[in-house]
């Protein structure tokens, strides 16, 4: 029986480099997007608990692609 080859699965949690790529804009408006509470973004539960394991706290956070659509679909560019 031959293996068959599934498709690359969906990366759905993006950090915020991959995310200002994915948005085509760059890393400091998804940082002000992600501070303003206009997209929801979480981080590791090592780094929520112990917030000085990592000094760029903000490049280590992560968001969800479905938030990302959403923002873009209310957000139409002109």
């Amino acid at each position: 029986m031959g293996s068959a080859k599934l498709p690359p699965l969906r990366r759905t949690w993006l950090n915020v480099t991959e995310a200002a790529r994915y948005m085509r804009t760059n890393e400091a408006n998804v940082a002000l997007l992600i501070s303003r509470g206009d997209i929801p973004a979480s981080m590791p539960v090592s780094e929520a608990v112990d917030p000085t394991k990592h000094v760029a706290n903000s490049a280590r956070r992560l968001v969800h692609v479905d938030d990302l659509d959403a923002w873009l679909r209310s957000h139409p560019a002109t």
